[in-house]
């Protein structure tokens, strides 16, 4: 859901093992959470950086949504709307999640890419 495999994969020369790498190295941390942890610690800054490299890295992987709601919170940590950060960190965590765990199940793995 909200992934664009066709384009991605085109654009890396039909290179499933190198997707599938950059995917895992994507979903190696915990970027929802990390970007929380920085809001919470008032460091807007950081937070608005965690959340532009999300949304441009979430971009070039195909991860469409994630992307969109990254770019969003990235707007509102700029505009200094910071609960209007949180709520949509909600709606990032579950988009995250999901596609983590999807990503995860087609490698053969536990949920964990």
């Amino acid at each position: 859901p909200g992934v664009d495999y066709e384009i991605t994969i085109k654009r890396m020369s039909d290179d499933t093992a190198f997707y599938a790498k950059m995917l895992r190295l994507f979903f190696n941390h915990d970027l929802p959470n990390e970007l929380l942890g920085a809001i919470d610690n008032h460091t807007y800054t950081n937070a608005a950086y965690l959340a532009h490299s999300m949304k441009g890295t979430a971009a070039n992987l195909g991860l469409k949504q994630i992307s969109l709601i990254a770019a969003n919170i990235h707007m509102y940590l700029k505009a200094g709307d910071i609960e209007g950060a949180k709520t949509m960190l909600i709606d990032l965590e579950q988009a995250y999640y999901q596609v983590r765990n999807i990503a995860a199940q087609l490698e053969g793995g536990t949920g964990d890419v």
